[in-house]
């Protein structure tokens, strides 16, 4: 988002809006409702994600297809509360006790 402001590209605007207000998912509350997230953020190299290569994807369409290279991103910036999957895995070093549920 910021890149494409910066570069000054056409596109920017109609797809992105002004960006402002965007936080880093760690600087998100974690959640604790025990709803299901919709979304998982997806990186992928075959044109799925509109202007960059991690972009929201729908739960369970982040899959490689037609040798295009998709998968779900782990970085915690891209989940809420930063509790992404590895939060909730007691044997990763990234496992964090306060996380219930991805965010």
């Amino acid at each position: 988002c910021l890149l494409l402001q910066v570069l000054g590209s056409d596109e920017f605007e109609d797809k992105f809006g002004n960006c402002e207000g965007v936080k880093s998912g760690t600087n998100l509350p974690q959640v604790h409702d025990g709803v299901a997230p919709i979304n998982e953020p997806c990186w992928a190299d075959d044109g799925l994600c509109s202007g960059s290569r991690v972009c929201c994807a729908t739960v369970g369409t982040c899959v490689s297809v037609n040798g295009g290279r998709r998968w779900v991103s782990t970085g915690k910036a891209n989940y809420e509360g930063g509790c992404n999957p590895d939060s909730l895995n007691k044997s990763h070093e990234d496992y964090d006790e306060r996380c219930t549920q991805v965010g």
